[in-house]
């Protein structure tokens, strides 16, 4: 995150304190002006322009403060356990089903391995909260793989 961008602290309290979800910041080079959106499970982005200015992004957080939390609550809801891992992924496209494995990552670094029809993710974080990251981006890379355009 560039410095004009610390004006957020990630570590500072959530949009709605009770619904523990984060309020992130993402500078973006192809934003052309400041927009919010939902990240499942638990998080509230504001993507922000290359070269916004600092107050103009405090601006716009206090501005929609109603929006963050009432998104923060239906996060909440829509997803009331956020410690839910899945232990398999059925592939229907496919026709392939894919159990999973959680682990702690001896290195420190959030990683995956895949081995036909076992996926295992190596997660750096004690509570595994990097886990759905990580799923999503072995998901990605599949579907990129074996799915036609």
């Amino acid at each position: 995150m560039s410095a004009q961008l610390s004006l957020w602290d990630p570590s500072g309290p959530s949009p709605d304190p009770g619904a523990s979800v984060t309020l992130s910041i993402r500078e973006s080079r192809r934003a052309r002006q400041l927009i919010l959106q939902t990240l499942p499970p638990r998080t509230i982005e504001v993507v922000v322009p290359r070269g916004a200015r600092p107050g103009a992004v405090e601006s716009f957080i206090r501005e929609h403060r109603d929006w963050i939390d009432r998104a923060g609550r239906e996060l909440v809801a829509a997803y009331p356990r956020p410690d839910y891992r899945p232990r398999c992924v059925e592939l229907a496209a496919i026709g392939s089903s894919v159990a999973i494995h959680y682990r702690d990552a001896r290195e420190g670094r959030a990683r995956y391995r895949y081995d036909p029809g076992r996926l295992q993710l190596f997660c750096a974080a004690a509570d595994h909260s990097d886990a759905p990251t990580l799923l999503r981006r072995w998901l990605i890379r599949e579907g990129r793989a074996r799915l036609e355009p």
